[in-house]
């Protein structure tokens, strides 16, 4: 392998492997250059070259904020404005509004609200879908009820000798039937009464108490207009594996699952399931038109198969806008971020 030679002159030329560690001349000045084999020039050069200096690190200067980027509130990382979901983490991220695009939505809903309570058939669309004041539960019990009683007044008015079992039973079956009755019945008041609650937070309670007791009817009926078309909406995350938020597609127009969107939720199963209890509800903010209620919800839940007593419990605090037009209170659910569990001003 042919040998490359550097003279002091400047001149690069090349000599045959068999010339390594003799003298020869340089082909244009004729100085005497000693031939060094290709390896021991790599180790002089090696030897003899200093080291390399390392860069020093620079401290990376903090990015300035950009107007256009939010903190997720999961992971802390910098996205974008307006996100459904961020990025980084998958977590559900609350759409940010300035105050001016607040009420500006607010006005479109009111306006809705406006050409509904303007419109008789739309209202007695309303009142079809809310049904009657009492529900079949009610009728049931009410029916049972009052065969309780014509059976303690025959006992009370028979001379017969078993008269007394009569009456009897006829107390123990009034109190078997009268009491879930009179339950029943109030949660019929409560729920056909929610759009009139003389405040915010009552509204709020009846409506939830609703949902528990299977009156979605009504509380579905509640929504404003405008949220009954919010399209496809996204069930709550539970950070506990233990409390399993529905599953499927759901959209609020859909009352069918809209119903299955909350039985998933509020309905307690006889060895595993999940429920929802309701703790404090007050009013932030009121207004002649709106409201801004808030409230603390407790989700329990277990995984299939496990008793009552492993129940896994999550807190969560939750904020609902309320329109009032006509007397009646709209829930205005699902109008600014398209969930269900939350709305945020």
């Amino acid at each position: 392998m042919p040998i490359t030679v550097n003279c002091t002159c400047g001149k690069v030329f090349r000599v045959r492997d068999e010339a390594a560690g003799t003298v020869v001349k340089c082909q244009v000045c004729g100085a005497p250059v000693t031939v060094v084999a290709a390896a021991m020039a790599a180790a002089t050069v090696a030897v003899a070259a200093p080291p390399r200096p390392q860069p020093v690190p620079v401290p990376a200067m903090p990015a300035a904020p950009r107007a256009d980027m939010v903190e997720c509130p999961a992971c802390a990382e910098m996205i974008p404005i307006g996100v459904r979901r961020c990025p980084s983490c998958d977590e559900a991220v609350a759409v940010s509004l300035t105050a001016a695009q607040a009420e500006g939505m607010i006005a479109e809903r009111l306006a809705g609200i406006d050409a509904l309570e303007s419109d008789p058939a739309a209202l007695a669309a309303d009142a079809a879908l809310r049904g009657m004041a009492w529900s079949v539960q009610t009728i049931v019990l009410g029916v049972f009820l009052a065969g309780s009683v014509l059976l303690l007044l025959a006992g009370v008015v028979s001379h017969a000798h078993d008269a007394d079992v009569a009456v009897g039973f006829g107390i123990f079956l009034g109190l078997c039937f009268g009491i879930p009755f009179c339950v029943s019945l109030s949660n019929d008041h409560a729920a056909h009464h929610i759009q009139d609650a003389l405040k915010p937070e009552q509204a709020y309670k009846r409506w939830i108490q609703a949902l528990k007791t299977r009156r979605t009817n009504k509380a579905f009926a509640a929504l404003a207009p405008a949220a009954r078309t919010v399209g496809h909406v996204e069930t709550i995350r539970f950070s506990s594996p233990k409390i399993r938020p529905p599953k499927g597609e759901f959209s609020i127009e859909d009352l069918k699952t809209f119903k299955k969107y909350w039985s998933g939720i509020v309905t307690l199963g006889s060895l595993g399931g999940q429920r929802m209890q309701l703790g404090k509800v007050r009013c932030l903010k009121q207004g002649d038109d709106r409201a801004v209620i808030e409230a603390r919800m407790k989700f329990m839940g277990c995984a299939e198969g496990e008793i009552a007593i492993g129940y896994s419990t999550e807190e969560r605090t939750v904020r609902k806008l309320l329109l009032k037009r006509g007397g009646r209170w709209y829930f205005a659910e699902g109008e600014f971020e398209g969930t269900l569990d939350r709305v945020r001003l």
